[in-house]
């Protein structure tokens, strides 16, 4: 798996691409809570468009969030956004999400499109 991280208007994007593995993920989580600019809880991003996700499963989801479980501190407790454009995808988002919401502080929201994952990243706290 390859992985961006950038910065567009105050949300870290991190663009994933190619196979993907829960160490990998990992990897992903630890590269975003070094950079120099990110301090806990900043909104992030994640576009899975580029992805191959065909060969995973809802079984999958808790090995990926037990992945990212030892950078919990380093998160934070903001809001991450998901952008899944397959329909399949999508689902296994929401089984994810439900994961990451009981296993780390973070608030998520999956979405079909870039611009409504950046939408609710940048809405006021309700």
């Amino acid at each position: 798996m390859k992985h961006d991280i950038s910065i567009q208007d105050h949300i870290f994007l991190i663009i994933l691409s190619g196979g993907i593995s829960p160490r990998e993920y990992g990897t992903v989580a630890k590269d975003l809570v070094n950079l120099p600019q990110w301090k806990p809880g900043m909104p992030v991003l994640i576009d899975y468009s580029y992805i191959d996700l065909s060969k995973e499963t809802g079984k999958d989801a808790q090995q990926y969030v037990q992945a990212i479980a030892p950078f919990r501190a380093g998160l934070g407790n903001g809001r991450l956004a998901c952008v899944n454009t397959n329909p399949a995808d999508f689902g296994l988002g929401r089984i994810w999400q439900s994961f990451m919401e009981s296993m780390t502080d973070l608030e998520v929201g999956i979405f079909y499109t870039y611009d409504e994952a950046v939408r609710w990243l940048t809405e006021p706290d309700q």
